[in-house]
Formats: structure tokens, C-alpha cells, sequence
């Protein structure tokens, strides 16, 4: 059997993107979001920042990091409490998958449409279902990213994946990235 040829043009969508992940140590996923149109070293994604080493702070200081915004629930933040580690930044608590705490915190008093459901963990059903009760969360995340001081900031969530990934996929399409 003999190997196909395989240029290096034809193969080009099979070559990785060049990384945008960071070494902080103790923290999961962080990566630079910096895509196109959008400047690196601005806007960066992680996993919580619960466990953030002393190195992993002197890391996100040399970033200059000024804000975080925290997109986990009451719940997991009960758990595992936001914590600034002696770094100055603002702290800003929006849930993506929100109790209805969460939701009143945000300046929320319509509930309709929210059942308080559990959260799916299959990521058929979870993907949908953030669509529709994240859609609070990302809409103060905008405008908050839209405020001048803000930046350099870490948008994190507990793994840095599902939550934070919807809210990149935001961002990317109001720029006009994705």
C-alpha cells in the first residue's frame, strides 16, 4: 500500500494553530483570546483562579491583569470562593448558569422562562440550555468589557471551557472574528 503524496499546501487546514495557552500554574486553560481583530494581551480566558500558586500570581501580575469576571454559580463559588491572592484587580461575579441569586444580583426580577432546571451534563443539551440562561450573564459581560478600565482582563469559569467558550464565541461574533 503506498502513502498518498501530501503537500504541504493541501495540508495546511491539518497543521495546528499556533497556541494561544499560558503557563500560570494551579490554573486550568488560560489562554490569550487576542484573535484578528482582536489585540492580544486584552482579553484572556481561563479555568477558576481558586488555587492560583505564588507563582501564578506573580504570572498574572506580569500580565497586568486588572480584572477578572467570574462566571461560575453561587454554588461552585461557595465551594470554591473567588479569591484575589493579594492581586489587585476587580472581581466581578456574573454567572452564566445562574440560581435565581444569581440572576436577582444581576438586577434581574423577571423570572419567566426560568425553572431553576438543574444544569444538563451532556453537551447536547448543555450548549442550548446556556444559550438561553447565560444570555444575562453575557450581556453584562459586554457591557462590562466595554468600560475602559477593565482591561487587561480574565473571563474564568471552573474549567475555563464550556462557559468561557460561549462567552469568546460572543465576543468573536460582535467583532466580526467568528
Amino acid at each position: 500500500m503506498t502513502r498518498p503524496d501530501i503537500s504541504e499546501q493541501s495540508a495546511s487546514h491539518l497543521i495546528p494553530a499556533p497556541s494561544h495557552a499560558l503557563d500560570i500554574p494551579n490554573v486550568r486553560n488560560f489562554r490569550d483570546a487576542g484573535i484578528a481583530s482582536l489585540k492580544t494581551g486584552l482579553l484572556y480566558r481561563s479555568g477558576s483562579l481558586n488555587r492560583l500558586s505564588d507563582a501564578g500570581v506573580e504570572r498574572i501580575r506580569e500580565l497586568g491583569i486588572r480584572t477578572v469576571i467570574d462566571l461560575r454559580s453561587d454554588a461552585e463559588n461557595n465551594v470554591w470562593p473567588g479569591q484575589t491572592h493579594g492581586l489587585e484587580v476587580a472581581w466581578i461575579a456574573l454567572p452564566a448558569l445562574p440560581d435565581r441569586a444569581g440572576l436577582q444580583r444581576m438586577g434581574l426580577s423577571d423570572f419567566s422562562g426560568f425553572d431553576g432546571k438543574d444544569w444538563p451534563v451532556d453537551p447536547a443539551e448543555l450548549y442550548p440550555f446556556m444559550a438561553i440562561y447565560a444570555a444575562p450573564a453575557m450581556a453584562r459581560l459586554v457591557k462590562e468589557l466595554g468600560r475602559q478600565d477593565v482591561t487587561p482582563v480574565v473571563v474564568q469559569c471552573a474549567v475555563g471551557k464550556d462557559r468561557t467558550g460561549l462567552a469568546m464565541a460572543v465576543i468573536q461574533s460582535l467583532l466580526g472574528v467568528a
